[in-house]
């Protein structure tokens, strides 16, 4: 959320490489390129670049998979 608890959008740039820029001040924070989000984050003195790419994120962000019901659970739901 940004002042007086008005949330901000999140600025996307278009062109070969999509640049996220912070909802808050404008300063880019992540890109995305090649199928994959870049985000440069500086921690412990230096700049770390992580690379994810779109379709694992994708994965991680799915929901996980219904199971089928057991057998147990099948026969109370049956009746039997």
């Amino acid at each position: 959320m940004g002042d007086n608890g008005h949330i901000h959008q999140l600025e996307v740039i278009n062109g070969p490489v999509k640049m996220l820029r912070c909802a808050e001040c404008g300063t880019p924070f992540a890109e995305v390129q090649h199928g994959a989000l870049v985000i440069r984050a500086k921690h412990h003195g230096a700049v770390h670049v992580n690379v994810i790419a779109l379709s694992e994120l994708a994965l991680l962000m799915a929901p996980p998979p219904l199971s089928p019901p057991s057998r147990e659970n099948a026969a109370i739901d049956s009746g039997a």
